[in-house]
């Protein structure tokens, strides 16, 4: 009665935050003054009118409103090397320890089932039950 692991790396995706980058580079643009570049620095917020209420929204105050009202399935962000966290994975720390119970769960003796030989992988996302949770 239990499910069997999901197959695959896990991916860290939702930090259940609203990555900082994000608000800087997607849902705003926030970026500090640079003398060096003589560059007087940047706080627009592109959010929409029904969020910013015709404010032009701070970093903080974007972080603010979106985290307490943006879905957690909607707060990952694609933009690679800007939020490691949510775009990478560690074999150490999403693989190993499921792999190290499940090690020492098994029956001396156990063997996979044969029909295991027959799986194939799922097509469609919805097939994957579990696969990211959704809402």
């Amino acid at each position: 009665g239990i499910f069997e692991p999901l197959p695959g790396i896990t991916i860290y995706t939702y930090t259940f935050k609203v990555h900082y980058n994000a608000i800087n580079m997607i849902l705003g643009l926030h970026y500090p003054s640079r003398q060096d570049h003589n560059f007087p620095g940047l706080d627009i917020c592109l959010l929409p009118e029904s969020i910013a209420k015709g404010k032009n929204m701070n970093y903080n105050e974007t972080t603010s409103a979106l985290n307490k009202f943006y879905p957690v399935w909607r707060r990952f962000a694609n933009i690679e090397g800007y939020a490691v966290e949510q775009n990478e994975f560690t074999v150490w720390e999403t693989i190993s320890p499921c792999a190290a119970c499940l090690g020492c769960l098994i029956p001396d003796g156990w063997a996979p089932p044969p029909e295991w030989k027959n799986r194939k992988p799922a097509e469609k996302p919805e097939e994957m039950d579990g696969y990211l949770f959704q809402p």
